[in-house]
């Protein structure tokens, strides 16, 4: 199975129990962001484990992508979700948008 859609099977077998954990591991700022103090990348973004894959190996995903995923859309395959409030802890949906590349836009 590829990575999205196992991504995306976890996530929804289990978005209650991942938005909780996203709720947990954010501290709400007075601009709204919800700032993560979970684990983040090399580079700083936030990451979050979400299951396993079949071979037993974590399957750690970016948490605002997922956060986005889960309130908003499951279908963001081939977009990226960026921060409109620049802030790259922020995990609120209401803060991200969709970056479609133009090459799949039907325009």
């Amino acid at each position: 199975m590829p990575r999205h859609d196992l991504v995306t099977a976890i996530i929804e077998a289990n978005q209650d129990a991942i938005l909780e954990q996203i709720q947990r591991q954010t501290e709400i700022d007075e601009n709204g962001c919800w700032v993560w103090q979970g684990g983040t990348s090399n580079s700083g973004n936030p990451r979050l484990y979400i299951g396993t894959d079949d071979d037993n190996k974590p399957i750690v995903a970016p948490a605002p992508r997922i956060s986005y995923m889960i309130n908003r859309s499951m279908d963001i395959e081939h977009s990226r979700v960026v921060h409109t409030c620049g802030n790259v802890l922020c995990a609120n949906p209401d803060h991200l948008r969709l970056d479609v590349p133009a090459i799949l836009l039907d325009v």
